[in-house]
């Protein structure tokens, strides 16, 4: 209750900067941290080594840091100070998977947290807080990107994290030993493979996937309960069969005329591949350098001969590319496309990719040719974003493909990001366009507005961070391991949680051995005409397993 109290004055805090209420509130504030200090003393320091192995945690850690410096530069004054509060708050929800005694509270704070993060960044943005500095921060020449933008993209993608935490981490505690508890984690994933096996026939069409399990610690007892371990949690699915396609791929692997063409009909796929990919090169230049020239001065001359070839590489590649990419989907396996279709990084991905493509092309004005190349790289993406879905059987006896083939288009489509940043931050010969998508007003002094330019270097930024990754799991990781299907992965903990508290009557025992035994497990701490009940240490050594 300290803690989000803390933080309901910390937001009262922002619009408050005159009068002695303000020291009350810094009161509040000061408090309130002191307690989330006195929590971190209860973190897993065995999960927090193993959490700062994982990508995800620094990039939200990163974009917290961001955040707040941007928040207390825009606040200015005594207030920024209060800002490495909730810095700190959000910063220990990021180890909520090393939080395992007081995980309840932190997502019910989180709950709280994440609508007034909301509420205060768009409050800002719309100036409504006093004394608060609302200035554009030149990056080149006359090139400004404003404060609140940058607020913006950094307050909603942080929400997005955070929501996300709060709901796959809410009541999934469970118990599978007596006196233990497995707690999930939200961020800590298990790398997974995939192992042919045999299903009734001479040939391997099943798949058997498989995680890494990671032990927390060191050996200090035989006993394995003793210790806390990373374990595999409960796998969506443990065994499937690698003919669950959307091809008949049994039938193709036993036709006559697959068995005599097959080389061919690879290196033709191949090549329809290698041709899209080429035919995009050109056009996909001319694109990122042409959308300012398109969207200032559409009635621009330019040679027939150049249309004639730009139109032209990017109707063959689309073409190419939807029939290289769409025969790689036929062989997809259903279960896998599921779990890769569900996965956040997946939809988080293709999200920020779709929007960052429809505002590409809203600035190239629809032209037909920019489109074409714009939604060639969106497919290209998602492909090699849905590449987990592929088995080891399709890909050595279809394709004779590797992942790591991939590589080079996502390694494109960074190099076309860093070009798009480029042309509308730093080229000179170029200026920073857009359409505007939604304006208000909201008082006589000040109107809101969104442009899709300001949407664009946002994902700019986030395609940079998140293609990087993907570049790194396609060259790294083996063969046989996936990407962004992950395992999920708990430990056992001896330790009971924190209970959330819940208000009751209370009501007289109707018998005195029930009031004995209670008395054994339990101590009640009784508050007027309310109970909270609060469970005592564990006694029970650990059992064999």
């Amino acid at each position: 209750m300290l803690y989000r109290a803390g933080f309901l004055c910390f937001v009262a805090r922002i619009f408050v900067n005159h009068g002695l209420f303000k020291f009350v509130m810094d009161g509040v504030v000061v408090s309130a941290l002191s307690l989330v200090i006195i929590i971190l003393l209860f973190f897993s320091l065995d999960v927090i080594k193993v959490l700062v192995s994982h990508y995800e945690f620094w990039f939200i850690s990163a974009l917290n840091a961001v955040h707040w410096m941007l928040f207390s530069w825009a606040l200015g004054s005594s207030r920024a100070l209060i800002c490495g509060f909730a810095w700190f708050s959000l910063q220990s929800v990021s180890f909520v998977d090393a939080n395992h005694r007081s995980f309840r509270q932190t997502i019910a704070s989180v709950i709280l947290a994440t609508p007034l993060l909301v509420g205060t960044c768009m409050v800002l943005s719309f100036q409504l807080v006093d004394d608060a500095r609302t200035f554009d921060i030149v990056v080149s020449g006359d090139k400004k990107a404003a404060l609140s933008d940058m607020l913006e993209f950094t307050t909603f993608t942080l929400a997005v994290f955070m929501v996300k935490l709060a709901i796959v981490k809410r009541n999934r505690i469970h118990s599978s030993f007596p006196g233990y508890s497995n707690v999930p984690c939200v961020l800590c994933k298990a790398t997974l493979r995939l192992r042919p096996v045999r299903l009734g026939s001479s040939r391997r069409h099943g798949i058997t996937v498989e995680g890494v399990l990671v032990k927390l610690g060191r050996e200090r007892s035989r006993d394995r309960l003793s210790k806390q371990q990373l374990i595999l949690g409960r796998l969506p699915a443990h065994q499937i069969d690698a003919r669950h396609t959307f091809a008949p791929i049994s039938y193709l692997l036993s036709h006559p005329a697959w068995l005599r063409h097959r080389r061919g009909l690879r290196f033709a796929l191949k090549t329809v591949g290698l041709t899209g990919y080429c035919a995009l090169a050109w056009p996909m230049v001319s694109t990122l350098f042409g959308i300012s020239s398109v969207s200032t001065s559409p009635s621009i001359s330019v040679s027939a001969l150049l249309v004639t070839v730009n139109g032209f590489s990017a109707v063959l590649g689309f073409g190419c590319t939807l029939v290289f990419c769409g025969t790689f989907v036929l062989f997809y396996q259903r279960e896998l496309l599921k779990l890769v279709l569900l996965n956040f990084d997946f939809l988080f991905s293709s999200a920020q990719a779709t929007l960052y493509t429809l505002c590409l092309c809203d600035m190239a004005r629809w032209n037909d040719e920019h489109t074409l190349v714009m939604f060639s790289w969106l497919v290209w993406l998602l492909w090699a974003l849905t590449l987990d879905a592929l088995t080891p059987v399709v890909k050595r006896d279809i394709f004779r493909f590797s992942k790591r083939l991939a590589a080079p288009v996502m390694i494109t489509i960074l190099a076309a990001n860093c070009t798009v940043f480029y042309v509308l931050i730093f080229s000179p010969k170029a200026t920073v366009g857009g359409r505007e998508l939604l304006r208000v007003t909201v008082h006589s002094s000040y109107v809101y507005s969104v442009r899709t330019n300001e949407i664009v270097l946002g994902r700019v930024v986030m395609m940079f961070l998140w293609c990087s990754r993907q570049v790194v799991l396609l060259l790294t990781r083996k063969e046989d391991e996936l990407n962004l299907i992950r395992g999920f992965v708990e430990y056992l903990s001896p330790y009971a949680s924190f209970p959330s508290f819940r208000a009751g009557p209370v009501a007289p025992s109707t018998s005195a051995s029930c009031d004995d035994g209670r008395r054994n497990r339990l101590r009640e701490l009784r508050l007027g005409e309310r109970v909270v009940v609060i469970p005592s240490p564990l006694t029970d050594g650990p059992r064999q397993h």
